[in-house]
């Protein structure tokens, strides 16, 4: 109707989230930031510093848009497509453009270790950034192992 793909329906059947320490921290840093921008904000007012407000005002829209981006992310795998959540990106896959799933590199500049990377049909890859700091050590190359082999599992179900 509206040019948007249609919305899943149904529980998804994989679900990757971030790490919880990702979540936490994400929890932390949300707080502190908007706890000193209202302490900013107090000294704007109380100064009379009218020309830091642009500057108050970017920073506030800045953060909220990290914020609530970042606690989105995710890959979710639903009966008939694969819904990837990312920074600047979200994508609904349906399940006969999946080709695979494999392990590597994140696309984003400041990821550590490894992460999931979708395989679409004309040579196109998607990698999943919620999983981006997963991929350091043995847990984490575990995890990631085991979340890539439930989707291989969802991709190969009738």
């Amino acid at each position: 109707m509206n040019g948007q793909p249609a919305r899943p329906e149904g529980e998804p059947i994989v679900v990757a989230l971030p790490p919880t320490w990702i979540r936490n921290y994400l929890i932390v840093f949300g707080s502190v930031w908007f706890a000193f921008l209202c302490l900013f904000f107090v000294v704007v007012i109380t100064s009379s510093a009218w020309g830091a407000l642009p500057i108050l005002v970017l920073l506030s829209a800045s953060g909220a848009f990290i914020l609530r981006r970042t606690s989105r992310l995710g890959l979710f795998a639903f009966s008939d497509s694969v819904v990837v959540r990312n920074f600047f990106v979200t994508r609904r896959i349906p399940k006969g453009a999946v080709d695979g799933f494999r392990i590597g590199g994140a696309g984003m500049p400041w990821s550590i270790g490894q992460t999931i990377v979708v395989l679409t049909a004309g040579d196109t890859a998607l990698s999943v950034d919620a999983l981006m700091w997963s991929g350091t050590g043995k847990r984490g190359a575990a995890r990631l192992e085991a979340i890539a082999d439930q989707l291989r599992r969802w991709r190969e179900a009738p």
